[in-house]
């Protein structure tokens, strides 16, 4: 997975569980700023207990949800993972979302490179057969057909 600016997360805050502050199942890899924003908050599941298919995401708009399929307490608590982590007020999250559909759709990222970048916009995508960058080029009103010509191509 892709992150750009990653950091340590006691899942479980050392302030609240200081006996937890060098237990290494407390430790998960993440995204700085998500970090920064989980604070000390115990309403954020852990990325350890979270099945695939718990979070969707919305296309062209890359607005993270939860899986309607989930009971009811599961979609309450992936809601707060989503507001308190600002999974979707936060643009460089939505953005990023965007940006690697868009270098699929571009052709300037293969699938097998995407799923390695951001697997959960790869399983997305193909959850929703938007398995090839001209379905996702469609999405994103990127055409794929020939580039018009330039003024001084026409004779």
């Amino acid at each position: 997975m892709f992150l750009v600016q990653g950091s340590i997360d006691h899942f479980h805050p050392k302030s609240i569980y200081p006996k937890c502050a060098y237990e290494w199942n407390n430790l998960r890899y993440c995204n700085s700023k998500a970090n920064n924003t989980k604070d000390n908050s115990e309403f954020v599941l852990d990325p350890f207990s979270v099945g695939d298919d718990w979070f969707h995401l919305l296309f062209p708009s890359c607005q993270v949800t939860p899986n309607p399929n989930l009971a009811k307490i599961d979609r309450y608590k992936v809601r707060q993972s989503i507001d308190i982590l600002h999974l979707n007020s936060d643009d460089d999250f939505v953005q990023q979302r965007s940006d690697f559909c868009v270098s699929y759709a571009d052709g300037d990222a293969d699938f097998d490179r995407l799923q390695k970048l951001s697997p959960f916009v790869a399983r997305e995508l193909l959850r929703q057969g938007l398995n090839t960058p001209e379905k996702v080029a469609n999405i994103f009103g990127r055409g794929r057909g020939p580039k018009p010509a330039r003024p001084d191509d026409i004779n």
